[in-house]
Protein backbone atom coordinates (compact mmCIF):
# COMPACT_ATOMS: atom_id res chain seq x y z
CA UNK A 1 0.00 0.00 0.00
CA UNK A 2 1.41 3.37 -1.01
CA UNK A 3 1.12 5.68 2.02
CA UNK A 4 1.59 8.71 -0.19
CA UNK A 5 -1.68 8.07 -1.96
CA UNK A 6 -3.75 6.28 0.71
CA UNK A 7 -6.03 7.90 3.24
CA UNK A 8 -7.29 6.80 6.65
CA UNK A 9 -10.47 5.39 5.09
CA UNK A 10 -8.30 2.85 3.20
CA UNK A 11 -6.74 1.61 6.45
CA UNK A 12 -8.04 -0.92 8.99
CA UNK A 13 -9.52 0.51 12.19
CA UNK A 14 -6.40 -0.08 14.31
CA UNK A 15 -4.22 1.70 11.76
CA UNK A 16 -6.67 4.61 11.52
CA UNK A 17 -6.63 5.03 15.29
CA UNK A 18 -2.83 4.92 15.25
CA UNK A 19 -2.48 7.74 12.72
CA UNK A 20 -5.04 9.88 14.58
CA UNK A 21 -3.07 9.24 17.79
CA UNK A 22 0.02 10.52 15.99
CA UNK A 23 -1.86 13.58 14.82
CA UNK A 24 -3.05 14.56 18.32
CA UNK A 25 0.30 13.62 19.95
CA UNK A 26 -1.45 11.20 22.29
CA UNK A 27 1.17 11.08 25.12
CA UNK A 28 0.73 14.81 25.76
CA UNK A 29 -2.97 14.40 26.56
CA UNK A 30 -2.03 12.97 29.95
CA UNK A 31 -0.31 16.25 30.86
CA UNK A 32 -3.61 18.04 30.21
CA UNK A 33 -5.51 15.52 32.34
CA UNK A 34 -2.98 16.14 35.12
CA UNK A 35 -3.17 19.92 34.68
CA UNK A 36 -6.95 20.19 34.83
CA UNK A 37 -7.34 17.55 37.56
CA UNK A 38 -4.67 19.10 39.80
CA UNK A 39 -6.36 22.50 39.62
CA UNK A 40 -9.76 20.95 40.34
CA UNK A 41 -8.48 18.90 43.29
CA UNK A 42 -6.44 21.78 44.68
CA UNK A 43 -9.57 23.92 45.02
CA UNK A 44 -11.74 21.03 46.18
CA UNK A 45 -9.22 20.06 48.85
CA UNK A 46 -8.60 23.64 50.00
CA UNK A 47 -12.34 24.12 50.50
CA UNK A 48 -12.37 21.29 53.01
CA UNK A 49 -15.28 19.70 51.15
CA UNK A 50 -13.20 16.80 49.89
CA UNK A 51 -12.74 15.63 53.48
CA UNK A 52 -16.12 16.67 54.83
CA UNK A 53 -17.88 13.35 54.27
CA UNK A 54 -20.83 15.18 52.71
CA UNK A 55 -22.88 12.96 50.43
CA UNK A 56 -22.81 15.72 47.85
CA UNK A 57 -19.07 15.17 47.38
CA UNK A 58 -19.89 12.20 45.13
CA UNK A 59 -21.50 14.55 42.61
CA UNK A 60 -18.26 16.41 41.96
CA UNK A 61 -16.65 13.49 40.14
CA UNK A 62 -19.07 13.88 37.25
CA UNK A 63 -18.00 17.50 36.94
CA UNK A 64 -14.36 16.47 37.07
CA UNK A 65 -14.96 14.01 34.23
CA UNK A 66 -16.63 16.75 32.19
CA UNK A 67 -13.83 19.24 32.70
CA UNK A 68 -11.17 16.62 31.90
CA UNK A 69 -13.07 15.84 28.70
CA UNK A 70 -13.21 19.55 27.93
CA UNK A 71 -9.48 20.05 28.49
CA UNK A 72 -8.48 17.04 26.39
CA UNK A 73 -10.88 17.96 23.55
CA UNK A 74 -9.51 21.51 23.45
CA UNK A 75 -5.94 20.20 23.44
CA UNK A 76 -6.64 17.73 20.67
CA UNK A 77 -8.35 20.44 18.68
CA UNK A 78 -5.22 22.55 19.01
CA UNK A 79 -2.94 19.71 17.98
CA UNK A 80 -5.01 18.86 14.91
CA UNK A 81 -5.38 22.47 13.78
CA UNK A 82 -1.65 23.00 14.34
CA UNK A 83 -0.92 20.42 11.64
CA UNK A 84 -3.75 21.71 9.45
CA UNK A 85 -2.29 25.22 9.44
CA UNK A 86 1.27 23.88 9.00
CA UNK A 87 0.56 21.28 6.34
CA UNK A 88 2.55 23.04 3.59
CA UNK A 89 5.61 23.51 5.80
CA UNK A 90 5.31 19.94 7.10
CA UNK A 91 5.40 18.59 3.57
CA UNK A 92 8.94 19.97 3.38
CA UNK A 93 10.25 19.59 6.94
CA UNK A 94 8.11 16.87 8.58
CA UNK A 95 7.02 14.66 5.72
CA UNK A 96 6.36 11.74 8.07
CA UNK A 97 3.41 13.44 9.78
CA UNK A 98 -0.07 12.04 8.98
CA UNK A 99 -1.27 14.95 6.81
CA UNK A 100 1.78 15.13 4.49
CA UNK A 101 1.63 11.33 4.25
CA UNK A 102 -2.07 11.67 3.33
CA UNK A 103 -2.92 9.07 5.94
CA UNK A 104 -5.67 11.49 7.00
CA UNK A 105 -7.54 13.76 4.62
CA UNK A 106 -6.91 17.45 5.20
CA UNK A 107 -10.65 18.18 5.14
CA UNK A 108 -11.28 15.47 7.75
CA UNK A 109 -8.53 16.87 9.98
CA UNK A 110 -9.92 20.39 9.64
CA UNK A 111 -13.43 19.25 10.62
CA UNK A 112 -12.03 17.23 13.53
CA UNK A 113 -9.96 20.15 14.82
CA UNK A 114 -12.85 22.59 14.89
CA UNK A 115 -15.15 19.85 16.18
CA UNK A 116 -12.86 19.15 19.13
CA UNK A 117 -12.86 22.85 20.04
CA UNK A 118 -16.66 22.96 19.95
CA UNK A 119 -16.93 19.82 22.07
CA UNK A 120 -14.44 21.21 24.58
CA UNK A 121 -16.37 24.46 24.97
CA UNK A 122 -19.69 22.63 25.20
CA UNK A 123 -18.50 20.34 27.99
CA UNK A 124 -17.12 23.30 29.94
CA UNK A 125 -20.39 25.23 29.64
CA UNK A 126 -22.19 22.13 30.89
CA UNK A 127 -20.25 22.51 34.16
CA UNK A 128 -20.85 26.25 34.58
CA UNK A 129 -20.80 29.57 32.72
CA UNK A 130 -17.39 30.58 34.10
CA UNK A 131 -15.51 27.44 32.92
CA UNK A 132 -17.38 27.79 29.63
CA UNK A 133 -16.17 31.36 29.19
CA UNK A 134 -12.62 30.29 30.02
CA UNK A 135 -12.89 27.48 27.46
CA UNK A 136 -13.88 30.05 24.84
CA UNK A 137 -10.85 32.18 25.72
CA UNK A 138 -8.67 29.08 25.57
CA UNK A 139 -10.03 28.24 22.12
CA UNK A 140 -9.17 31.75 20.98
CA UNK A 141 -5.58 31.38 22.23
CA UNK A 142 -5.29 27.99 20.52
CA UNK A 143 -6.44 29.31 17.15
CA UNK A 144 -4.28 32.43 17.47
CA UNK A 145 -1.21 30.30 18.17
CA UNK A 146 -1.89 27.71 15.47
CA UNK A 147 -2.81 30.32 12.86
CA UNK A 148 -1.70 33.93 12.44
CA UNK A 149 0.82 34.19 15.29
CA UNK A 150 2.67 30.87 14.99
CA UNK A 151 5.77 32.45 13.42
CA UNK A 152 5.81 35.58 15.55
CA UNK A 153 7.59 36.44 18.78
CA UNK A 154 4.39 36.32 20.81
CA UNK A 155 3.75 32.67 19.92
CA UNK A 156 5.40 31.30 23.11
CA UNK A 157 3.35 33.74 25.19
CA UNK A 158 0.16 32.47 23.53
CA UNK A 159 1.18 28.88 24.24
CA UNK A 160 1.83 29.80 27.86
CA UNK A 161 -1.55 31.54 27.95
CA UNK A 162 -3.16 28.27 26.87
CA UNK A 163 -1.72 26.55 29.97
CA UNK A 164 -2.82 29.43 32.21
CA UNK A 165 -6.37 29.04 30.96
CA UNK A 166 -6.21 25.23 31.10
CA UNK A 167 -5.33 25.37 34.81
CA UNK A 168 -8.04 27.96 35.46
CA UNK A 169 -10.53 25.75 33.61
CA UNK A 170 -10.07 23.08 36.27
CA UNK A 171 -9.93 25.49 39.20
CA UNK A 172 -13.06 27.44 38.30
CA UNK A 173 -14.99 24.23 37.59
CA UNK A 174 -14.34 23.06 41.16
CA UNK A 175 -15.18 26.45 42.63
CA UNK A 176 -18.39 26.67 40.62
CA UNK A 177 -19.89 23.44 41.97
CA UNK A 178 -19.08 24.04 45.65
CA UNK A 179 -21.91 25.81 47.50
CA UNK A 180 -21.10 29.34 48.62
CA UNK A 181 -21.79 28.43 52.24
CA UNK A 182 -18.95 25.92 52.17
CA UNK A 183 -16.46 28.62 51.26
CA UNK A 184 -17.33 30.89 54.15
CA UNK A 185 -14.54 30.59 56.71
CA UNK A 186 -12.53 28.17 54.59
CA UNK A 187 -11.07 30.49 51.96
CA UNK A 188 -7.98 31.63 53.85
CA UNK A 189 -5.50 29.34 52.10
CA UNK A 190 -6.57 30.40 48.59
CA UNK A 191 -7.17 34.09 49.33
CA UNK A 192 -10.19 36.24 48.61
CA UNK A 193 -11.64 35.64 45.12
CA UNK A 194 -10.52 38.15 42.51
CA UNK A 195 -13.44 37.43 40.19
CA UNK A 196 -14.81 34.62 37.99
CA UNK A 197 -14.22 32.16 40.87
CA UNK A 198 -10.48 32.86 40.54
CA UNK A 199 -8.41 33.27 43.72
CA UNK A 200 -4.87 34.66 44.13
CA UNK A 201 -3.37 31.22 44.77
CA UNK A 202 -5.00 29.51 41.78
CA UNK A 203 -4.00 32.47 39.61
CA UNK A 204 -0.39 32.24 40.84
CA UNK A 205 -0.28 28.51 40.04
CA UNK A 206 -1.82 29.17 36.62
CA UNK A 207 0.72 31.88 35.79
CA UNK A 208 3.54 29.66 37.07
CA UNK A 209 2.53 26.93 34.64
CA UNK A 210 2.03 29.50 31.90
CA UNK A 211 5.51 30.94 32.38
CA UNK A 212 7.02 27.45 32.48
CA UNK A 213 5.33 26.46 29.20
CA UNK A 214 6.28 29.81 27.64
CA UNK A 215 9.88 28.88 28.46
CA UNK A 216 9.53 25.40 26.99
CA UNK A 217 8.06 26.84 23.78
CA UNK A 218 10.76 29.51 23.56
CA UNK A 219 13.47 26.89 24.13
CA UNK A 220 12.01 24.83 21.28
CA UNK A 221 11.78 27.63 18.72
CA UNK A 222 14.79 26.38 16.72
CA UNK A 223 14.87 22.76 17.84
CA UNK A 224 15.21 21.40 14.30
CA UNK A 225 18.36 23.50 13.73
CA UNK A 226 19.92 23.25 17.17
CA UNK A 227 22.08 26.35 16.83
CA UNK A 228 23.13 28.74 19.58
CA UNK A 229 20.56 31.55 19.77
CA UNK A 230 18.91 33.81 22.33
CA UNK A 231 15.93 31.41 22.44
CA UNK A 232 17.87 28.93 24.56
CA UNK A 233 18.88 31.19 27.49
CA UNK A 234 15.58 33.06 27.36
CA UNK A 235 13.58 29.83 27.41
CA UNK A 236 15.74 28.41 30.21
CA UNK A 237 15.21 31.44 32.45
CA UNK A 238 11.47 31.43 31.73
CA UNK A 239 11.21 27.78 32.73
CA UNK A 240 13.19 28.47 35.91
CA UNK A 241 11.05 31.51 36.74
CA UNK A 242 7.90 29.46 36.22
CA UNK A 243 9.19 26.87 38.65
CA UNK A 244 9.92 29.53 41.27
CA UNK A 245 6.42 30.97 40.90
CA UNK A 246 4.91 27.50 41.30
CA UNK A 247 7.01 26.85 44.41
CA UNK A 248 5.85 30.03 46.13
CA UNK A 249 2.29 30.19 44.76
CA UNK A 250 0.66 29.32 48.13
CA UNK A 251 2.02 32.61 49.50
CA UNK A 252 -0.19 34.49 47.02
CA UNK A 253 -3.03 34.23 49.55
CA UNK A 254 -1.37 36.99 51.61
CA UNK A 255 -0.20 39.32 48.84
CA UNK A 256 -3.33 41.47 48.97
CA UNK A 257 -4.90 40.03 52.10
CA UNK A 258 -5.96 41.33 55.47
CA UNK A 259 -3.81 40.60 58.53
CA UNK A 260 -5.90 37.62 59.63
CA UNK A 261 -5.27 35.78 56.38
CA UNK A 262 -1.60 36.79 56.45
CA UNK A 263 -1.23 35.06 59.80
CA UNK A 264 -3.14 31.88 58.87
CA UNK A 265 -2.24 31.26 55.21
CA UNK A 266 -0.23 28.13 56.07
CA UNK A 267 -3.23 26.39 57.67
CA UNK A 268 -5.40 23.90 55.82
CA UNK A 269 -2.82 22.49 53.39
CA UNK A 270 -1.99 18.77 53.33
CA UNK A 271 1.78 19.37 53.34
CA UNK A 272 3.94 22.21 54.63
CA UNK A 273 3.69 25.06 52.06
CA UNK A 274 6.70 26.94 53.47
CA UNK A 275 9.52 24.41 53.02
CA UNK A 276 8.32 20.97 51.90
CA UNK A 277 6.22 22.11 48.94
CA UNK A 278 8.91 24.39 47.39
CA UNK A 279 11.47 21.60 47.78
CA UNK A 280 9.09 19.16 46.08
CA UNK A 281 8.63 21.51 43.13
CA UNK A 282 12.42 21.93 42.90
CA UNK A 283 12.84 18.14 42.89
CA UNK A 284 10.47 17.88 39.94
CA UNK A 285 11.91 20.68 37.83
CA UNK A 286 15.68 20.74 38.47
CA UNK A 287 16.48 17.68 36.26
CA UNK A 288 14.85 19.44 33.29
CA UNK A 289 16.76 22.64 34.03
CA UNK A 290 20.05 20.69 34.18
CA UNK A 291 19.33 19.13 30.78
CA UNK A 292 18.35 22.55 29.45
CA UNK A 293 21.57 24.09 30.75
CA UNK A 294 23.64 21.42 28.99
CA UNK A 295 21.70 21.95 25.75
CA UNK A 296 22.19 25.72 26.06
CA UNK A 297 25.95 25.39 26.57
CA UNK A 298 26.39 22.83 23.80
CA UNK A 299 23.34 23.04 21.52
CA UNK A 300 22.26 20.32 19.13
CA UNK A 301 18.83 19.24 17.89
CA UNK A 302 19.05 16.01 19.91
CA UNK A 303 19.88 17.78 23.19
CA UNK A 304 17.25 20.46 22.70
CA UNK A 305 14.55 17.93 21.82
CA UNK A 306 15.52 15.77 24.80
CA UNK A 307 15.16 18.82 27.06
CA UNK A 308 11.73 19.60 25.61
CA UNK A 309 10.56 16.02 26.08
CA UNK A 310 11.82 16.09 29.68
CA UNK A 311 10.07 19.42 30.31
CA UNK A 312 6.75 18.12 28.98
CA UNK A 313 6.99 14.90 31.00
CA UNK A 314 7.79 16.97 34.13
CA UNK A 315 4.32 18.55 33.97
CA UNK A 316 2.72 15.44 35.47
CA UNK A 317 4.98 15.28 38.58
CA UNK A 318 4.54 19.03 39.05
CA UNK A 319 0.77 18.62 38.99
CA UNK A 320 1.03 15.67 41.40
CA UNK A 321 2.87 17.96 43.84
CA UNK A 322 0.15 20.60 43.57
CA UNK A 323 -2.50 17.93 44.12
CA UNK A 324 -0.63 16.70 47.21
CA UNK A 325 -0.67 20.24 48.61
CA UNK A 326 -4.45 20.59 48.37
CA UNK A 327 -5.91 17.09 48.38
CA UNK A 328 -3.39 14.75 49.99
CA UNK A 329 -1.46 11.61 49.11
CA UNK A 330 -4.01 9.34 47.39
CA UNK A 331 -5.27 11.86 44.78
CA UNK A 332 -1.64 12.91 44.23
CA UNK A 333 -0.58 9.34 43.51
CA UNK A 334 -3.46 9.02 41.03
CA UNK A 335 -2.18 12.09 39.18
CA UNK A 336 1.43 10.89 39.32
CA UNK A 337 0.38 7.51 37.88
CA UNK A 338 -0.53 9.29 34.64
CA UNK A 339 3.18 9.43 33.86
CA UNK A 340 3.21 5.68 33.20
CA UNK A 341 0.93 5.62 30.13
CA UNK A 342 2.39 8.94 28.99
CA UNK A 343 5.98 7.65 29.03
CA UNK A 344 4.98 4.35 27.49
CA UNK A 345 3.17 6.05 24.62
CA UNK A 346 6.03 8.56 24.19
CA UNK A 347 8.15 5.65 22.94
CA UNK A 348 5.82 5.28 19.96
CA UNK A 349 4.59 8.84 19.36
CA UNK A 350 6.37 12.17 19.12
CA UNK A 351 5.61 14.63 21.93
CA UNK A 352 7.13 17.70 20.22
Amino acid sequence: MNSASSTDTDLPLSARLFVWAKLVRLPNAFTVIADVSAAFLLVLGASGWLRSGDDAVASVWGSLALVIGSGVALYWGGMVLNDVFDVRADRRARSGRPLPQREIRLADARRAGWGFLLIGCGLAFFVDLVPGAIALLLSGCIVAYDGPFKRTRIAPVLMGGCRVLSFLLGATSAHAIIPEAVWQGRLLVLGEPIGWHITPVTLAFAFGMGLYITGVTTFARREAIGDRSFHLPLGWFEMAAGGVLLAFAPRAAVWFAEQDIAIRWTEGWQIDPVVIFPLTIALMIVPTLVRGWNAWQSPSPKRIQFTIKSAIMAIIPLMAAITMLGAGAIPSLCIFALILPSMRLARRFRVT
